[in-house]
């Protein structure tokens, strides 16, 4: 029995959940503790257990359901690390199949790195928050739909005008050298 399967959660309608979560693992506890504390009824949390074979169809039916809530995958380990490599693209062919208005998942989780941990317990548990508030928390001005630019970004480099010294300022800037 899974004590995270409780028939009396108080989830939204599933037209009215904003995030799906996928996960795998046990950062799924942190993210159904930390949901409930924060009574975040209008995030969906899936968590993925069988990577292969792909469960394709059962992902295409279950989040057929969430066609209005963006998709985040979360992870614990490091970017180039876990499963997020392997279902990066499936999870888009997934999405791309129902017609989702997300094409693509967001990734949660923590930079790629070298080694799977960090070293230091004060900055895994940092890391956990931050990857957890990222993971469960929606952002208020979210566009509805991820667009591509293909505009370089520039930036403009304003450059204030140079004051002129004063007689104090010049005084401070180059002190006089006493002759001896």
């Amino acid at each position: 029995q899974d004590p995270t399967d409780d028939p009396k959660r108080q989830l939204k309608p599933d037209n009215e959940i904003r995030r799906v979560v996928l996960c795998s693992g046990k950062v799924y506890f942190d993210l159904y503790e930390e949901r409930e504390l924060r009574k975040a009824y209008d995030v969906y949390l899936m968590r993925i257990e069988q990577f292969y074979p792909f469960p394709h169809n059962v992902l295409t039916n279950d989040l057929r359901r969430f066609q209005n809530a963006d998709i985040i995958w979360c992870q614990e380990e490091p970017r180039n690390m876990g499963a997020w490599s392997f279902i990066r693209d499936r999870l888009d062919s997934v999405l791309s199949e129902i017609n989702h208005q997300y094409i693509q998942p967001k990734y949660v989780g923590r930079v790629e790195a070298a080694s799977p941990a960090t070293g230091l317990m004060k900055k895994h548990i940092a890391e956990q928050t931050a990857l957890v508030d990222d993971a469960l928390t929606i952002p208020k001005n979210e566009s509805k739909r991820r667009a591509v630019s293909n505009k370089v970004p520039t930036k403009r480099l304003i450059q204030k005008p140079k004051k002129k010294p004063t007689a104090k300022t010049a005084a401070k800037a180059s002190p006089r050298r006493r002759s001896s």
